[in-house]
């Protein structure tokens, strides 16, 4: 496998039937980054000539620190794990993963504790991570491709903001 960078932060990994675009941090609006998608999908087959795309796949993998800890997960987050009453509310590490079908694609819901930025530090981490996969065979369109990314994207969108409280976009958004 092959690893490529750029000056814009963006990674990509090529490898016999394989193309991954990753955009690092400080991530920019995905409209920004998008053409970099196409960009890398032309080169790809002008050296590689496949003859098809069998799978596309987007992902968003979010650190969420919240300043405190502990916290109460439906505080911050529609989807968290859900103890019977008996077992009591607290709990170590844990791992929730959902697949969510949406039309031809499926979304991967994956929500678990992550390690906090520095042990000294009071706060909370959690991964919440998206994947949207679309299993197909196409030969290689750019605007099927384009279509079926802007779809990923927004199915991803709609799962985060859907996945997350007020209380916590509050973290994300500054204060006035």
């Amino acid at each position: 496998m092959q690893f490529i960078s750029d000056e814009k932060n963006r990674m990509i990994q090529i490898a016999q039937d394989l193309l991954v675009v990753n955009q690092l941090a400080p991530y920019p609006h995905f409209e920004e980054w998008e053409p970099a998608i196409y960009g890398a999908l032309r080169t790809y087959s002008e050296l590689s000539r496949p003859a098809r795309i069998s799978r596309i796949g987007v992902r968003y993998i979010n650190r969420v620190v919240i300043p405190r800890a502990p916290v109460r997960l439906k505080d911050f987050f529609t989807v968290y794990p859900n103890l019977p009453q008996s077992l009591g509310d607290v709990h170590g590490p844990f791992m929730v993963r959902v697949e969510v079908p949406k039309l031809d694609h499926k979304v991967l819901i994956t929500f678990g504790t992550a390690p906090a930025p520095s042990p000294s530090e009071v706060v909370q981490a959690f991964a919440l991570d998206f994947y949207d996969i679309i299993q197909f065979e196409s030969a290689i369109d750019d605007n099927i491709v384009k279509i079926q990314v802007e779809q990923a994207h927004e199915n991803i969108v709609v799962a985060f903001e859907d996945s997350i409280t007020d209380q916590l976009r509050s973290l994300f958004e500054p204060e006035d």
